[in-house]
């Protein structure tokens, strides 16, 4: 069964941790077992010993006090010694109470010992102190002295003898507990330096064991990864454990089929964009001349609609005048058919008066000719009125040849003027008539005038939409060029991991051939191109022609 790393250094992190309890077991183990005795020696037979000391120390001081008393003749000091025996006493017995709650039977029973021959010693004390104290006379001391020497010395004898056994019982329990200690150290250093060999030989096997398996695996992952850093992707990832590493050679072999599908789609994306690119630089370029073209038309357009405008803003003007000059004639027109019908009346009246005229040359002349009859008839006597009859019958007729001229041309002017006043009669109307159709014309040519400038605002605007529309397409062509030299240097720059075949797409065309410049018509401020473009399509505006839409205008 393969083992994965995890699970080799988890077996080998058991091991050691086993081995390193085990050592903490024992020098666990053999540290309570010291402490324990060390315990021991310390609460108790150091103590015990101290203790013993202490009371030893005691009942020599109390003895000195003892024999002070006898030797001593002054009362204060005498109280005074008597006080400090009592207190040391009172010392001693809670000294001698402590060493006997922590020994054990047999130091029980040598502290029982102690006690009896202290009493004793007591016993003995007493009467020295009534004898030395209470009394205090020579005799008397000399009675204490005795009894000092003799059986309060044996009983003081006794219970340091008691207290002796004490200390040489502890004395002989810490040899015991040395030699018990020092056993016990031998033992658990040698138990420690078996369990130190086995984990040291047990440590080098697993370690042996996992860095070999470990250094396979990962020499094999740096020859495939060295591989991939170098661009090779045709390497082939042999993998044969089944360890964490392995797996990782498994995911780096995944990714290495997968990087050559991504490789291989990401070449063809880039070859796509690149001809993509190239066709919409062209397309761009079209259009960018197109709506080059496109602006020199709107350009000329532009110029004929001004050009138009103008023409329509003349005719306005002429309209206009025309409108006041046929107002005007319309009114002399008619003043003068008003005066032409006063002339036909004042030229009746003429003919009437005229042939009043006549009839009266006419009776003039019928005067004369009686005149001259009568004269006649007078003889010599009428020869001078004969004369002036004569002179008024020739002045009669040549008034009645001057009258009849005269009613001849009234009569034809009479009919010639009532003739120009019923043609002026008639042509009133149609000057009336003119007089509506040129304001007809002022409104539509007004109007067209309105219409022509909104026309050519349009045009206006239409010729910056066009010219902005250039520079889009000049700066789509640009981006187009910049987009297939971008897909030009991904494909370079994927071409340098090899996926074990020749690229299947052609090198881009983009860095070979030359950028085309279009060139973008700008307008200055009088709607003038700055920099003259031929344009080979434009709008022609034909205004002399006939079309269906004249038919809703009337001509004049």
């Amino acid at each position: 069964m393969k083992l994965t790393i995890k699970a080799r250094l988890i077996v080998a992190f058991v091991l050691l941790v086993s081995i390193a309890g085990t050592m903490y077991y024992l020098g666990t183990a053999n540290t309570e077992t010291l402490n324990s005795r060390l315990g021991t020696i310390i609460d108790l037979n150091v103590r015990r010993m101290n203790l013993a000391g202490k009371i030893a120390e005691g009942v020599q001081l109390l003895t000195k006090r003892e024999k002070d008393m006898i030797l001593t003749r002054e009362a204060d000091r005498l109280d005074y010694l008597v006080e400090e025996f009592e207190k040391n006493q009172k010392i001693l017995e809670s000294r001698t109470e402590e060493l006997r709650s922590i020994s054990d039977e047999a130091g029980v029973e040598i502290v029982d010992d102690f006690s009896n021959s202290w009493e004793s010693y007591i016993k003995e004390y007493k009467k020295i102190k009534n004898l030395a104290v209470t009394i205090n006379n020579d005799s008397t001391k000399v009675a204490a002295a005795l009894i000092s020497r003799s059986t309060a010395r044996e009983n003081a004898r006794a219970a340091i003898e008691s207290i002796n056994k004490i200390v040489k019982k502890n004395e002989a329990a810490l040899v015991t507990a040395n030699e018990e200690a020092d056993v016990l150290y031998e033992s658990g250093k040698n138990n420690m330096l078996i369990l130190l060999v086995i984990s040291v030989l047990v440590a080098i096997g697993v370690s042996t064991w996992i860095i070999v398996s470990i250094s396979s695996s990962i020499a094999k992952a740096k020859e495939a990864l060295k591989a991939v850093s170098e661009g090779n992707l045709t390497y082939e990832v042999d993998n044969s454990s089944k360890d964490e590493i392995g797996e990782l050679l498994d995911f780096l072999k995944n990714t290495v089929e997968k990087l050559k599908e991504v490789i291989g789609s990401v070449t063809t994306a880039a070859d796509n964009i690149a001809s993509a690119s190239q066709q919409m630089s062209g397309s761009s370029q079209q259009m960018s001349e197109g709506a080059t073209e496109q602006a020199a038309s709107a350009e000329e357009v532009s110029s004929s609609m001004e050009e138009m405008a103008a023409n329509i803003q003349q005719n306005t003007d002429n309209a206009q005048q025309t409108e006041k000059i046929a107002l005007q004639a319309a009114e002399d027109i008619q003043e003068g058919s008003r005066s032409v019908n006063q002339t036909v009346d004042s030229m009746k009246k003429i003919a009437e008066k005229i042939t009043i005229i006549g009839e009266i040359a006419r009776q003039t002349n019928l005067l004369a000719l009686n005149a001259a009859v009568e004269a006649a008839r007078a003889g010599e006597h009428g020869k001078g009125f004969a004369v002036v009859a004569a002179e008024v019958r020739r002045l009669a007729e040549r008034s009645q040849l001057a009258a009849n001229e005269i009613n001849e041309l009234s009569s034809s002017s009479v009919a010639i003027a009532d003739k120009s006043g019923k043609l002026l009669e008639q042509i009133v109307p149609n000057i009336q008539k003119t007089a509506r159709l040129v304001q007809e014309i002022t409104a539509a040519s007004l109007e067209q005038n309105a219409g022509a400038e909104q026309v050519n605002g349009a045009i206006q605007q239409l010729n910056q939409v066009i010219q902005q529309n250039a520079a889009s397409a000049e700066e789509m062509a640009s981006g187009s060029e910049e987009l297939s030299s971008q897909a030009d240097q991904l494909k370079d720059t994927v071409s340098f991991f090899n996926i074990g075949h020749q690229s299947q797409f052609s090198q881009s065309r983009s860095n070979k051939r030359k950028k085309q410049h279009v060139p973008v018509v700008h307008l200055n401020g009088n709607g003038v191109p700055k920099k003259a473009t031929t344009a080979k399509t434009g709008l022609q505006l034909e205004l002399n022609g006939h079309d269906s839409m004249d038919s809703d205008f009337e001509r004049f």
